[in-house]
C-alpha cells in the first residue's frame, strides 16, 4: 500500500521545569567515565554563545551550552584502520528535561553539529532546551559516501544497527549525571538513512511522526524519508 505525506502524532507532553548548569560542570565532563563501557570524553567546552553552520537553513547562533565530544569503542580494525563511534552532544544551560537523537544521512561517517533542526519549525531543538546528540555511526569518512568501512565487519554492524543504540545509552547516562536528574522524554529525528535507523527502534517508540515522500527502505511504508520518533526513556 502506498502511503504519502502521512503524519501521525499521538502523545501527551507535559512541561518540565528547566534545570541550569555551569561552565565548571561542563569542564568536569572530561573526567567522565562509565563502568563497563569503552567511552572517552575527548573534549567538553562551555560556550556563552556560538555561531554554527546549519545545513537546513541560515547559520544558527546557539544559546549558552556545553559542547561535548567523545568516542565509544575505539579500536584498530581491518587494514590497520582506526575506528570508533564518534559522537557530539550539546547540553543547554537551561535544560527542559528532554533528549533528542539527531540521526545521520547517506553513509554517515561524519559528526554533524547536534542542533535538532529537522521537523522543528523556526526554532531548533537546542534553542528549545533539548539536549541533542549526533554521531558518525562508527567510522570516519574520507570523502562523501565513502564505503570503505564495509570491509570491516564491526564497522558495518555499527553503521547498520549498533552505533545509535550505544550512543543513546551512553548519552542518556552522561546527561543524567550532568544535570543530576533523569531524562523525562526522549526523541529521534532523522532523514534518509537517519529515518531508516528509526525503523530499527519502532518497537520501543512512545510516539511517531512520519512524513513520507518515496519508498527507500525495507521497513516502509511505516517509515519513509523523514521520521521523527519518540524513544522510551530509561
Amino acid at each position: 500500500m502506498k502511503i504519502r505525506n502521512l503524519f501521525l502524532l499521538t502523545a501527551i507532553v507535559l512541561p518540565v521545569p528547566a534545570i541550569a548548569q555551569s561552565e565548571a560542570a561542563c569542564a568536569a565532563l572530561t573526567d567522565w567515565t562509565l563502568r563497563g563501557y569503552n567511552v572517552e570524553v575527548t573534549s567538553a567546552q562551555w560556550y556563552d554563545s556560538r555561531e554554527v553552520e546549519n545545513p537546513f537553513g541560515p547559520s544558527a547562533v546557539l544559546p549558552p551550552h556545553c559542547h561535548v565530544e567523545g568516542t565509544i569503542d575505539r579500536r584498530i580494525g581491518v587494514n590497520d584502520m582506526e575506528y570508533a563511534i564518534g559522537f557530539a552532544l550539546n547540553l543547554p544551560a537551561e535544560w527542559n528535561g528532554r533528549f533528542l537523537f539527531q540521526g545521520g544521512g547517506g553513509l554517515n561517517g561524519e559528526i554533524r553539529e547536534p542542533l535538532g533542526t529537522q521537523a522543528t519549525g523556526d526554532q531548533n531543538a537546542l534553542d528549545r532546551g533539548f539536549a541533542v546528540v549526533s554521531n558518525d555511526t562508527g567510522h570516519q569518512a574520507r570523502f562523501p559516501f565513502d564505503s570503505g568501512f564495509f570491509e570491516d565487519q564491526e564497522a558495518t554492524l555499527n553503521f547498520q544497527i549498533r552505533a545509535n543504540p550505544k550512543v543513546t545509552e551512553v548519552s542518556k547516562l552522561l546527561i543524567s549525571d550532568y544535570y543530576g536528574r533523569d531524562i523525562q522524554y526522549s526523541y529521534f529525528v532523522g532523514c534518509s538513512t537517519g529515518a531508516a535507523r528509526a525503523c530499527l527502534w519502532h518497537s520501543v517508540t512512545r510516539f511517531i511522526l512520519t512524513a513520507s515522500f518515496q519508498e527507500r527502505r525495507p521497513c516502509e511504508p511505516v517509515f519513509r524519508i523523514l521520521a521523527f520518533a519518540g524513544l522510551e526513556s530509561s
